[in-house]
């Protein structure tokens, strides 16, 4: 699902969905439950694709944003 949406977006399209994304995620600090979770790194592996990988998306602000956002997500064992 998120490779069918990142491969169809525009990256500027796509960092807005990922910024949804990431501000939803959230939502699920007490609990992840394993089909969320799939799609979260699903949608963090696309924006590590559309961002880092390509070199012409690449710029400062994006990285930060992609690595603070696989950081920030709430993934411990006990959630999932």
């Amino acid at each position: 699902m998120a490779g069918l949406l990142a491969y169809g977006l525009t990256p500027e399209e796509f960092m807005v969905v990922y910024q949804h994304f990431d501000r939803s995620i959230t939502m699920f600090n007490t609990f992840l439950p394993i089909d969320v979770w799939g799609i979260a790194m699903q949608m963090h592996v696309q924006a590590i694709k559309k961002f880092l990988i390509d070199p012409k998306n690449r710029n400062r602000e994006n990285p930060r944003f992609i690595l603070e956002a696989i950081i920030n997500q709430p993934a411990t064992v006990d959630m999932v």
